[in-house]
């Protein structure tokens, strides 16, 4: 994996800028290939935290632009970058680009890209910033959650070896499907997938119910779906355990 940290930088000494170059290029296609999609910025971010990279692969025709629609913000971008057959087969001879499915503008989530693409930025900073040493995406996550656990929106691997599982909170959440999420993460850290969570939201709402949800000994009903909603069964609540608040972080964003 060609991440722009330090080890990456240390190999570098002593190359010439062409082959730093190829470097940033691979790493930004492979940043592509891991996604599906992402944005021009976000990847410049996580491959040389510096503007340029993009522009030289979209003119040599190994990644392409596609528009979206809606609101535009940080997270939600005005266009996205998927890779083109040019740029898989150039990405191939340096890569195994056999174990996940060709990325196209048809796989791309377009009802959740600001959340998704939230994930990736905030990934992608944590990379510039030398805070985690690599990552594992949806794509290359398993298909399914085992024992309802959920699926992270990304795990960060750190230094360390430990991972960080990363949830993005930007909407509004109803009191099951708040309920419903601690219990899923409850039972993702237990089953070792990984050993920490954060939570970042834009809401102070948000961070203050999770807050409240994963203190010790806290409580929260057991929710069924019944005639197309959700009900709590009666005379049922799960507990929070009490490592639960050393495991969870919630952090504002700006």
């Amino acid at each position: 994996m060609a991440l722009m940290n330090e080890a990456w930088r240390a190999a570098m000494v002593g190359t010439s800028p062409v082959e730093r170059g190829r470097a940033k290029d691979r790493a930004a296609l492979e940043w592509l290939w891991r996604w599906g999609w992402s944005s021009a910025s976000t990847t410049d971010l996580a491959v040389s935290n510096r503007r340029g990279v993009v522009k030289r692969l979209v003119d040599r025709k190994l990644i392409k632009y596609y528009d979206t629609e809606g609101y535009r913000d940080l997270y939600y971008p005005p266009r996205v970058i998927i890779l083109t057959q040019l740029g898989i087969d150039y990405l191939s001879e340096t890569h195994d680009v056999s174990t996940l499915r060709k990325p196209t503008a048809e796989h791309v989530a377009w009802h959740q890209l600001r959340h998704d693409h939230a994930a990736q930025f905030w990934t992608a900073k944590k990379i510039s910033e030398g805070v985690i040493k690599d990552y594992v995406t949806p794509r290359e996550m398993a298909r399914k959650s085992t024992n309802g656990a959920k699926q992270p929106d990304c795990i960060w691997i750190m230094p360390d070896g430990s991972k960080i599982g990363l949830e993005i909170e930007l909407t509004y959440k109803k009191a099951y499907e708040k309920h419903m999420m601690v219990s899923k993460m409850t039972a993702l850290l237990e089953s070792g997938t990984v050993d920490s969570i954060i939570i970042v939201t834009r809401s102070d709402a948000t961070a203050k119910a999770f807050r409240r949800l994963i203190a010790p000994g806290a409580r929260r009903a057991r929710w069924l779906r019944w005639q197309r909603k959700y009900e709590p069964v009666e005379g049922v609540e799960d507990e929070a355990p009490g490592w639960l608040i050393d495991k969870i972080t919630i952090e504002l964003l700006p």
